[in-house]
């Protein structure tokens, strides 16, 4: 049975090198999934994805490989993800949105990618995004799809 996730605001989530989260199949077959993670955090006390150690490129990032419009990233800081090519198939980046995954994020940080800020794999393109901040991500803000 696929489940929600829920990240509870002011959560600091440290990745190791080669680390992340893939959210749904991580192989190449595009099979979309319907796990969910909403990660909700305030402008107080936002919700951080980042490497254990600082700078670009510090650890693998989030990959999106699930369907449903509950994925929900809000007052999120997505800092140092993009070390290396998260599927076989392409997407580098600190989030990475697979086949037929979907994503709303909203006034969040997206910053010191070692790839894109987010990138687009296999036809991964249902993207809602507003009121987000990047910078200094080596290939750019977001991929073209």
């Amino acid at each position: 049975m696929e489940r929600a996730i829920t990240i509870e605001a002011g959560t600091i989530l440290e990745f190791e090198t080669g680390a992340g989260i893939v959210l749904g199949s991580p192989g190449v077959d595009c099979i979309p999934t319907t796990g969910a993670m909403n990660a909700q955090g305030t402008s107080e006390e936002p919700i951080i994805f980042r490497g254990a150690t600082e700078g670009q490129g510090t650890w693998l990032g989030i990959g999106i490989n699930s369907s449903t419009s509950e994925n929900l990233f809000t007052f999120c800081e997505i800092s140092g993800g993009g070390s290396k090519q998260m599927y076989n198939v392409g997407g580098q980046g600190n989030i990475v949105i697979h086949c037929s995954g979907n994503l709303t994020i909203q006034n969040s940080t997206i910053q010191d990618s070692g790839g894109w800020g987010i990138d687009f794999v296999q036809g991964g393109n249902n993207l809602s995004q507003t009121a987000n901040t990047f910078s200094n991500n080596v290939f750019g803000d977001i991929a073209p799809n």
